[in-house]
């Protein structure tokens, strides 16, 4: 899969690993529900909704499996 790097950004974010070298730690991505990025890396198959915070503002996004290999990065355990 050919992904941006802003993409690639977010999930090494999500991950806890801001460098490709780095190993996994969380997989959580915190924005405004409804984030058009988000919302595309989820229909993508990268990142899956995770919950509603903030009296429903924010919304968690988890990275996915598939997503997760599309920067060299396994979830963690």
């Amino acid at each position: 899969m050919n992904l941006k790097e802003e993409h690639k950004k977010i999930i090494r974010h999500a991950l806890g690993a801001c460098t490709v070298t780095a190993t996994t730690k969380r997989d959580y991505y915190c924005t405004t529900v409804g984030d058009p990025i988000a919302e595309g890396m989820v229909s993508m198959g990268l990142m899956r909704r995770g919950g509603i915070i903030n009296g429903g503002r924010d919304q968690y996004y988890l990275a996915t499996a598939e997503g997760a290999a599309a920067v060299g990065l396994t979830l963690p355990e």
